[in-house]
């Protein structure tokens, strides 16, 4: 698959990242987890259960490494082609690992061990790469293993370890501090929350890494699949399945030609829709990606899903920053959703790309009032909200808005707003 899509790279977003563990399937399971660490206060049984909800954290936390190294946004359920023994893997994978640093205390002078110590540390995530994309304990132990992940994404894998790092530096400054002083019962299921999502944070960042890197790892994303709750009952799966007989012979471009024939005749479920924008991607076709995206925004509008409406919107700006879409009059609803879902720099880019190319159109006094809005909440774009409202004075002197614009512009420029 052509690589120039210009993903966000994973270091980016640091705050989506970091909030991820907390949202929808990747929340409720963290906290089931977490809840279950009552159990682990039993006596004599308690050790054998937190072995297990720990090994159940490491499985769901390949699933979430696995989603993210296939590209998807959201969290994924425990129902991934993830293999049962991946928790335990990964126990004998750390077990590994610290039978190396203990060898190495004993027979390397401290400095060297120190060293060799945090050499362990950075490579810990290429292991745990290695495990996921190979399902190989062997490899992901093998030293020349992991010096060709380093060297096959350059520079950015010493980032990634470092991110990771950090995090888990976190949970033990977290550990230290603020667990210590909390009450007996609290304080461990708070800890094991904590602990829970510093995994889970870490294993996004290297499934991103995985997805970004993708060629130089040589590895395939698995294409979207339908809902579980209706895996053959989607109306249109003949025509996927047909789709995916001429896939096989003939590749996605061809694929593609054909659910978009499908869309344009009789439209489509999400389904038809995420397997032709998949396809379109390994065609590198990204002037039909950015045509479907504008078709696509409109249905999901109109269905009221604007949570996934932003993240086509995302998407689009990936492969062209002044994306609109096909109608104007759909900027001020996308531009909002984008806002209320935090993402503003989405919604900024949209606003920007449609004060451009759009300097006529009727919603420009409210998309205007929306951009110095979004600008104006941090210190470095409040110079470029006053000057955007400013021209909103200029020109629109008897909009509806005026007085709403005077009140923003007077606020910017500290005086007191007009009561």
């Amino acid at each position: 698959m052509a690589q120039d899509k210009r993903e966000t790279p994973f270091w980016s977003d640091l705050g989506q990242t970091l909030l991820y563990p907390l949202r929808g399937d990747s929340g409720l399971t963290l906290l089931g987890l977490t809840l279950a660490r009552i159990l682990g206060l039993v006596p004599v049984l308690g050790f054998v259960i937190n072995l297990l909800l720990t090994v159940a954290l490491y499985k769901y936390g390949f699933e979430v490494l696995k989603a993210s190294a296939d590209g998807e946004d959201e969290p994924p359920l425990m129902r991934r082609d993830v293999p049962d023994g991946a928790g335990w893997a990964q126990i004998a994978l750390q077990f590994l690992f610290a039978f190396a640093a203990v060898a190495g205390f004993l027979h390397l002078p401290l400095v060297l061990w120190l060293l060799f110590l945090l050499l362990l540390g950075v490579l810990f995530p290429a292991a745990l790469m290695l495990l996921a994309m190979t399902e190989s304990l062997f490899e992901a132990v093998n030293p020349a293993r992991l010096i060709e992940v380093w060297q096959r994404m350059g520079a950015p894998y010493l980032l990634l370890a470092i991110l990771i790092l950090l995090v888990r530096l976190c949970e033990l400054l977290f550990q230290l501090t603020v667990g210590a002083v909390m009450p007996a019962l609290i304080g461990p299921l708070v800890e094991a929350f904590v602990g829970g999502w510093a995994a889970l944070v870490s294993y996004r960042l290297m499934g991103r890494a995985i997805y970004q890197y993708r060629d130089n790892f040589d590895y395939v994303p698995e294409p979207p699949t339908a809902p579980l709750s209706r895996p053959r009952l989607d109306p249109d799966q003949d025509r996927i399945d047909e789709a995916e007989g001429v896939y096989a012979q003939h590749g996605a471009a061809k694929a593609a030609q054909l659910l978009g024939d499908h869309l344009r005749e009789r439209g489509g479920t999400d389904a038809v829709h995420l397997r032709y924008r998949y396809w379109l991607q390994e065609a590198d076709d990204r002037a039909a990606l950015l045509a479907h995206g504008q078709q696509y925004l409109n249905v999901l509008l109109a269905n009221e899903r604007e949570g996934d409406a932003v993240a086509l919107l995302k998407e689009c700006q990936a492969l062209e920053p002044k994306f609109q879409p096909a109608g104007a009059d759909l900027v001020h609803e996308l531009a909002e959703a984008a806002a209320q879902a935090g993402e503003s720099k989405a919604a900024l880019l949209l606003l920007n790309s449609y004060l451009h190319a759009s300097p006529d159109h009727a919603h420009l006094p409210k998309n205007g009032l929306l951009a110095a809005q979004l600008l104006a909440r941090s210190p470095s774009g409040r110079g470029s909200a006053i000057k955007l409202l400013r021209s909103l004075q200029a020109r629109f002197q008897r909009h509806t808005l005026r007085a709403e614009i005077d009140r923003m512009l007077i606020h910017l420029e500290g005086g007191v707003p007009p009561s």
